[in-house]
């Protein structure tokens, strides 16, 4: 029992006495290596069942692998050494994901396959056909995706082919890679001397189409490994043992059944069977659930004309037309198949491969939306509707002014479907994802929504518009600057405001906490900045000496300095606790846009109109480089979590990256068509975020200059991106009034969190991850629970537009303007 026995099981499965135990327990430590997580189909967090580390019981530390496709947005959790509220303790939590293969890993790979393989191909072929062949190349990161393709493609393509006109998907992969591993285990049998019996059989399976009968055996077994282990894919076989058992059907030597075996991707070890990777498990299944041969043949014997006379099953909510009985008998295989008795919806390898057959094979598609239909009236169906919807959807399938009156498809994933002006009135939709889902015009009247995640909770209102936002030090307190004047102050617990200033001097703008005292730094409509100790309300410093608007504000980290920048072309350090400016510095030629500061608090790095980028030593005043290689105006810069390194986003559409000790410029980042409104580091410092006005953002690779994704899905500009601070996701707000989600590893959509009634101008991570805080035109601030999509609270006090969002360093506090 891997939750509540996960050492002790072991050692007596080793043999070791309940005495030795007893003495292990009580003396030694361990370091459990937990490999395939997602394999183990585990829920809950080991350490914690297990109670390890607890007075009396075991010491140990584990060491788990996971495929990152398997993790909920809230993994963490499951691995945590202790409870969650430690959970931002690096100490007791650390996780390495394991990267991609680049462009020189896969071809050195490539190099080596061949010198030790020597294929048919050239290691030139290969990569002609990785450049040409669309998608190839995003497939063959996978390093065991890329195995398989350098032995299949000899077999599928002719060297000499045009490969730009070329498609090929995963799913087409281990068809051939499969098809062809079994052909080779026959040839090899008929090259080998067979007992008597093996040779029999061996004639019998190739009389009968061997092949088919090896690939039967793969889904059988597939099949029997998710309806009888939960998908847990070692076998363990042992003769004496299970006789009587559902193994004994697989492993027992009887009617060539270990010819079949060795001609499957299938590896032992001792007692123990497993395929020889994962994905092929899950392969086998999704093609139990659809094999295209097997079908094929079905089609061919059996024709299924329509009243129309054409070869297509019909719809209630395609046609009037009733499905035929032969159509009819298809589905009911489909029915009693893993489709029908296993929800897919979290398994996302198995849906990919189902959603590439739907692409590819117009009968399975029909048979999906058959099962659905059939739903309305079987309860048996249920399961295999909601998986079919699932599949549908995630392959662009829309459902516009579909007939789906009456569906019964409970836990159905339908985020991001289109389902405008449909029928779905009395529908059973419990426990569904919405989220994003499009509903206009849709009849949702009497249908059962128990459950149903939209990704939205009501709002709370203020009534006045922030210009900016700002955390107290302690992270208790959040500082509002408001555009009619002065700024409140809110308890971030409550959210209740603690005080209200009015504004000193007819003052309006920006404020910014000191990050180690009770102060804060207020920028005003006059040109000056005012220092406000937040404890008595009494302003005790006014900083006077920009000539023109105060576009940025920051505090460096000790706390005893506030930088300026603005439109009179300074950038200026203040003294805080005398008031005096200890250095203004002359440069740029147009207005200082942006400011930054080093991890170390000992160097500025200024962006500004002028096309420039210039860093400055905040000790001494003078300039360390100014970076001039833009072609238009700088909008933005970032600092690298180390210091070592700037990113600088411009209006010419690059992100140039720039060596701070040296100056010169690294490496220029192309690919987007329009301006560059934001560029941020992610924390390990391995990649940028760069978010534009084409409506895009994208991930690159900081040692290579790659483009690693581009994220789509934003319909307007890009105002904000922000990391999270365990580096797995990317939250990004966008003038379309959307907070959006992304999965940082596989770049995948995760959600889109509504309800901005205007842009999104800024958007900003809690410290532990758990929590979005998004500000918008439309006056709010709202904050996001980030596992459900849902609002926390919305924040209304602004009286115009919010523009920035910052977290205190503790999490406790919320700063926007």
């Amino acid at each position: 029992d891997l939750e509540r026995d996960l050492i002790e099981e072991r050692l007596r499965k080793a043999n070791f006495t309940e005495n030795q135990i007893r003495e292990l327990k009580a003396h030694h430590e361990f370091i459990l290596i937990c490999d395939g997580y997602d394999e183990s189909q585990q829920t809950r967090n080991l350490y914690t069942s297990n109670q390890l580390n607890q007075p009396s019981e075991w010491r140990a530390q584990m060491v788990i692998s996971c495929r990152i496709e398997y993790t909920s947005v809230d993994y963490k959790n499951c691995f945590q050494p202790n409870d969650r509220n430690n959970c931002g303790n690096s100490e007791l939590f650390q996780e390495a994901v394991i990267a991609p293969f680049n462009k020189d890993q896969i071809q050195d790979y490539i190099d080596r396959y061949v010198t030790l393989k020597k294929p048919l191909w050239k290691k030139e072929d290969y990569q002609q056909a990785l450049d040409q062949i669309p998608n190839l190349q995003d497939l063959v990161k996978n390093p065991f995706l890329l195995k398989l393709t350098l032995e299949v493609l000899p077999r599928l393509f002719d060297k000499n082919s045009d490969f730009s006109t070329t498609q090929i998907t995963r799913v087409e992969l281990y068809d051939e890679f499969v098809s062809q591993w079994i052909e080779r285990g026959q040839k090899r049998f008929r090259e080998m001397e067979l007992s008597p019996r093996d040779k029999e059989a061996f004639k019998m399976l190739s009389d009968a189409d061997f092949k088919q009968h090896g690939i039967a055996y793969l889904k059988d077994l597939a099949t029997a490994i998710y309806d009888k282990q939960g998908g847990n894919p070692v076998i363990n076989y042992s003769e004496r043992l299970d006789h009587k058992t559902w193994k004994k059907i697989f492993f027992d030597n009887n009617d060539g059944k270990n010819l079949l075996r060795e001609v499957i991707p299938l590896i032992r070890n001792n007692g123990q069977h497993r395929f020889i990777h994962k994905s092929v498990l899950e392969y086998g299944l999704s093609l139990a659930v659809f094999d295209p041969r097997t079908r094929k043949e079905i089609t061919e014997a059996e024709p299924r004309p329509s009243r129309r006379g054409s070869t297509s099953s019909t719809l209630s909510f395609e046609t009037p037309d009733l499905i035929e009985e032969p159509a009819a008998a298809i589905e009911q295989a489909l029915l009693e198949s893993p489709f029908g008795r296993r929800s897919f919806v979290n398994e996302p390898s198995i849906s990919q491969f189902l959603v590439e057959r739907v692409q590819q094979e117009s009968v399975f598609k029909e048979q999906l939306h058959a099962v659905i239909e059939r739903s309305k009236t079987e309860k048996t169906a249920r399961t295999a509707a909601a998986n079919a919807i699932t599949v549908l959807v995630r392959a662009g399938v829309q459902f516009i002014g579909a007939d789906l009156r009456g569906i019964k498809i409970p836990g159905a994933d339908l985020s991001y479907g289109i389902f405008d002006s449909a029928r779905l009135d009395g529908a059973d939709l419990r426990k569904a994802n919405l989220r994003t889902i499009w509903l206009r015009k849709a009849n949702l009247s009497g249908a059962d929504m128990r459950g149903v995640q939209f990704g939205e909770l009501p709002l709370l209102q203020e009534d006045d518009i922030v210009i900016q936002c700002a955390y107290w030090h302690d992270g208790k307190t959040l500082a509002v600057g408001l555009e009619s004047g002065g700024f409140r102050l809110y308890d971030t617990l409550s959210w209740e405001k603690i005080k209200e200033f009015e504004a000193y001097d007819d003052q309006k703008g920006w404020l910014l906490f000191s990050e180690t005292s009770d102060r804060v730094a207020y920028r005003g409509s006059d040109y000056v900045l005012k220092l406000v100790d937040v404890k008595t309300g009494n302003c005790f410093q006014t900083l006077r000496g920009h000539t023109d608007d105060i576009e940025s504000v920051l505090h460096l980290p000790r706390g005893s300095k506030v930088v300026s920048c603005g439109w009179d072309k300074t950038v200026r350090v203040w003294d805080v606790d005398t008031g005096e400016c200890i250095h203004i510095l002359h440069g740029h030629g147009d207005t200082v846009v942006s400011l930054a500061y080093s991890p170390s608090g000992g160097q500025i790095a200024s962006a500004s109109d002028d096309w420039t980028v210039r860093l400055w030593d905040v000790e001494t005043g003078l300039i360390i480089h100014a970076l001039k290689d833009h072609s238009g105006e700088v909008s933005t810069v970032a600092y690298s979590p180390n210091g070592g390194q700037i990113a600088s986003g411009s209006v010419d559409r690059t992100v140039r990256l720039w060596d701070v000790v040296s100056g010169s410029c690294i490496r220029i980042l192309h690919g987007h068509t329009s301006f560059i409104n934001c560029v941020v580091y992610s924390p390990n410092g391995g990649q940028i975020a760069s978010g534009s006005s084409d409506q895009t953002i994208r991930l690159w690779d900081v040692e290579t200059g790659n483009c690693v994704h581009s994220l789509l899905g934003h319909s307007n500009i890009v105002s904000s991106i922000s990391f999270s601070p365990h580096d797995n996701q990317i939250a990004s707000g966008n003038y379309d009034k959307t907070v959006r989600l992304w999965d940082n590893e596989s770049s995948n959509f995760v959600r889109a969190m509504e309800g901005h009634t205007n842009d999104v101008s800024g958007v900003a991570y809690s410290p532990n991850g758990s929590q979005i805080a998004s500000g918008s035109y439309d006056k709010t601030l709202r904050l996001w629970n980030v596992e459900t999509g849902n609002v926390v609270r919305i924040l209304r006090g602004h009286t115009k537009q919010v523009y920035s969002v910052a977290y205190s360093p503790n999490g406790d506090r919320i700063a926007s303007g």
